[in-house]
């Protein structure tokens, strides 16, 4: 084995300008695999978290909190108010609001359940997500978004909440671990659609925050704003901080409810706010999965097939390269399994460097704020695509010698050479 690192490191500075250059051809190729997976998962990603919700059976409820038509007993507020009535529901993902104040500055407060905080991950322009952040007792982590109030992430606050069924005031220590970048879809009502054509996609919408101060008729500045903070609603419960559903709340029921107690649950509800059966959403996100896919595909066929045409060449070429390096070798007692292997430890090699050159150009771009407005990222998907690239430059430097020697004799192969 270590002959054969030590023969592959030879060939690879023997061939050394031509191996720089394959190497920043597979680097360039890496990171346009991650550009591409990138783009797909951003289509893709706001179905995941309401997967589990968009079922055959399940309902989705907009419920009315300020209403004529809905009495005081009918209105539903917390989860308690759900499954009090409706011991059938073995699930609910709702989004909910609070309100709350950092420093002295009022945030409309958003919260999320910690299912949704850990299957969705707004793009971030400072610090962390949630579900990423180090939890310590007595401390709520929320995330901000932009604002004029400079409330940052890394730094602690005193917090105002309102406590639920009080109605009084108390404080809280609050640490900023995150900042959501201005424009980024977040979790969040579906605004102004007919429910019938509704997808998961509607419940995340890009999210662009004002927030800046005017001068009314009296000459006194007033704010003008739409500044939000986000909680985990676990943790809210914790502090016994009030919020309640704001109009987007799924249910979903154990599987022995008949057709028969669904329709009843359905007509109660009603009493509530507006109802809509999960099935035809959960159709409707299909549908835009299938229409996004099918913008991308010819994107990703097209890139696929240039990493492909790409590598083929490339180990084309490294290979007629070393053909008189193999025939020596093979003159002097290798075998071409041997010489095969030697010329895989030096695609190793220049593998080793690709990866080294993508991972600086990607930290470099990031420093200099060149992917702050974009949708790159690097997770699970993207290493799997960086892996599949390599694993296909490796395959075709082993088979390109094989295809290229073929029962070519050494003695040839040294003369065609010279």
């Amino acid at each position: 084995m270590l002959a054969y690192i030590k023969y592959g490191y030879l060939e690879f500075i023997k061939y050394l300008k031509l191996n720089l250059i394959i190497a920043i051809e597979l680097s360039a190729l890496i990171i346009m695999s991650i550009f591409t997976v990138s783009t797909l998962n951003s289509q893709l990603r706001f179905y995941e978290p309401l997967k589990d919700d968009l079922t055959e059976t399940g309902v989705f409820i907009r419920p009315e909190m300020i209403s004529h038509r809905v009495t005081p007993e009918n209105k539903l507020v917390y989860d308690e108010d759900i499954l009090k009535k409706f011991p059938e529901v073995n699930k609910i993902t709702s989004f909910n609001q609070f309100q709350f104040n950092i420093g002295g500055a009022d945030f409309e407060g958003k919260s999320y359940s910690k299912k949704m905080i850990d299957s969705f991950e707004p793009y971030l322009e400072d610090g962390v997500w949630l579900s990423k952040a180090k939890k310590e007792k007595g401390v709520l982590n929320v995330v901000v978004s932009y604002n004029i109030k400079n409330v940052d992430v890394g730094n602690e606050y005193e917090g105002t909440y309102i406590v639920k069924n009080n109605g009084k005031s108390k404080t809280v220590k609050v640490r900023v671990v995150g900042k959501v970048r201005n424009g980024s879809a977040i979790f969040d009502r579906a605004q102004g659609k007919d429910f019938t054509k509704v997808s998961a996609y509607d419940f995340f919408p890009s999210y662009a925050v004002y927030d800046t101060t005017t001068i009314d008729y009296n000459g006194e500045e007033v704010e003008f704003t739409n500044r939000f903070v986000i909680a985990c609603q676990e943790d809210l419960d914790e502090i016994g901080a009030e919020q309640h559903y704001y109009q987007t709340v799924f249910l979903n029921f154990d599987k022995n409810t008949t057709d028969e107690r669904l329709s009843e649950i359905k007509e109660t509800l009603k009493l509530s706010g507006d109802v809509y059966d999960t099935k035809p959403m959960k159709e409707n996100t299909y549908q835009m999965i299938g229409s996004k896919i099918a913008f991308l595909l010819p994107i990703i066929i097209g890139v696929l097939l240039f990493v492909i045409v790409t590598t083929i060449c490339m180990s084309a070429i490294n290979a007629k390269k070393q053909l008189r390096s193999y025939g020596i070798y093979y003159t002097c007692g290798s075998r071409w399994r041997q010489c095969i292997m030697i010329s895989a430890f030096s695609s190793l090699i220049t593998e080793v460097i690709a990866c080294i050159l993508s991972a600086l150009v990607l930290v470099l771009a990031q420093s200099f704020g060149l992917l702050s407005e974009t949708v790159i990222e690097f997770g699970l998907w993207q290493a799997v695509a960086c892996v599949a690239v390599l694993v296909l430059n490796l395959i075709t430097s082993v088979i390109m010698p094989i295809i290229i020697i073929g029962k070519t004799q050494p003695r040839e192969i040294i003369k065609s050479n010279e």
